[in-house]
């Protein structure tokens, strides 16, 4: 999967959850490390997304 096709998935479970989710479920339903996650969010934030 690529960085971009990862970001817009990323996005999609976070539209789908109401509540708020952990990192560690987060980065195990994506198959990536917590720290790749993290940095996608800050990525994700960097361009324009808000919770």
């Amino acid at each position: 999967m690529s960085r971009a096709q990862r970001l817009l998935a990323l996005i999609q479970i976070l539209r789908r959850h109401r509540f708020a989710v952990t990192g560690a479920c987060l980065a195990t339903e994506l198959g990536i490390s917590l720290r790749t996650l993290y940095r996608d969010i800050a990525t994700l934030q960097d361009q324009g997304a808000r919770s």
